[in-house]
């Protein structure tokens, strides 16, 4: 047996016990491509880089990669306004600090470097 099936065997092991205990019966339905497209979702979220999600899911045509950029875009679509935490850091040690969580470069303003994330 490969390992394909005994993943795919040892999944189904999981989902029928953790159904069963959370009476919840619409976990039977996750597959393990729709763990791929959740993750998928998420890193297009986070990343908003089209090529770095088409790389990351090793997509040859980027018309793949766009079905699960539009697909973040609508799970995480926000209430009407985005909200941000901004940072400001004066030394390159800070900066590299803030890029290695998350926040993403926006400009520089009287010496400073300013960082933005979605709260």
């Amino acid at each position: 047996m490969g390992w394909g099936k005994v993943l795919a065997r040892a999944l189904n092991v999981a989902k029928r016990r953790l159904a069963s205990s959370l009476c919840n019966p619409r976990l039977l339905q996750i597959h393990f491509h729709t763990l791929r497209h959740w993750k998928l979702a998420a890193y297009a979220h986070s990343v908003k880089d089209p090529f770095l999600v088409q790389m990351f899911a090793r997509h040859k045509d980027m018309k793949s990669t766009l079905r699960y950029i539009h697909y973040a875009e609508v799970v995480y679509q926000r209430s009407g306004k985005d909200e941000w935490t901004v940072r400001a850091t004066k030394t390159v040690e800070e900066a590299t600090e803030l890029v290695s969580v998350g926040f993403e470069y926006v400009t520089e303003v009287e010496g400073f470097k300013l960082f933005k994330k979605h709260k």
